[in-house]
């Protein structure tokens, strides 16, 4: 009899370690895995466009969360995506087990802090917190030469200046590019109007990029004669 007690207690011994084996093997393999996400995470780069994206696998998500703040503020702002909602979440594969999700926030401007949260019926995952800085504002771009209908015949002076470092460049009738300087805050620049241009009315823009990207503009007509 005590033989036979010591067998029912092995057996019940293995029956509870193949349980939890079961569960813990049950749980690890359902657990969401984030492929990706974007912003990338470096603060030093600056973005103009103040999306959020996740790649993520799962075969049956429940909840797709994005956690974000300015690096001063204490609470985490919560904006869940519409799985169902073909324009924030799609499938990426045809099993349909990886998605891909993106939202713009109303995030201030300056340097932020995110993560992501996937939800499956069993687990939940977050991504590692991240980092990113923006800039939605187009630079202050001031352009003191030329000035409207100036008279031209050999050379273009432009001069100016930006509030923030910024690529400039122009071009005349909406055609090729000419850099006037990079990473400038202030420019003055001549250059030789080419052999050939036509005499008559034309529109010169004046364009500054800063770092995010964001563009300003200036037009000026001139004659060239």
């Amino acid at each position: 009899m005590k033989y036979n007690k010591i067998i029912v207690s092995v057996l019940f011994l293995f029956l509870i370690v193949f349980l939890v084996s079961s569960v813990i093997a049950i749980s690890i393999s359902s657990s969401p895995k984030i492929i990706k996400t974007y912003p990338r995470d470096n603060s030093n780069d600056v973005i103009s466009e103040k999306e959020f994206k996740i790649r993520f696998r799962e075969s049956n998500p429940i909840a797709v969360e994005l956690h974000y703040k300015n690096i001063l503020d204490n609470e985490y702002i919560v904006e869940a995506f519409n799985l169902s909602d073909i324009v924030e979440c799609q499938h990426k594969t045809n099993n349909e087990e990886v998605w891909e999700c993106d939202k713009q926030a109303n995030v201030n401007d300056g340097e932020i802090e995110f993560f992501f949260k996937v939800k499956n019926s069993i687990n939940e995952i977050n991504s590692e917190v991240s980092r990113a800085r923006f800039d939605s504002i187009t630079p202050n771009l001031s352009v003191a030469s030329p000035e409207a209908d100036d008279v031209l015949s050999d050379f273009f002076i432009f001069s100016g200046s930006v509030d923030e470092k910024s690529k400039v460049w122009y071009e005349m009738d909406n055609e090729k590019k000419h850099r006037i300087c990079s990473k400038c805050n202030y420019f003055d620049k001549e250059i030789r109007i080419p052999s050939g241009e036509s005499r008559g009315i034309h529109r010169i823009n004046i364009f500054a990029k800063d770092e995010a990207g964001n563009v300003a503009k200036e037009t000026r007509r001139i004659f060239i004669i």
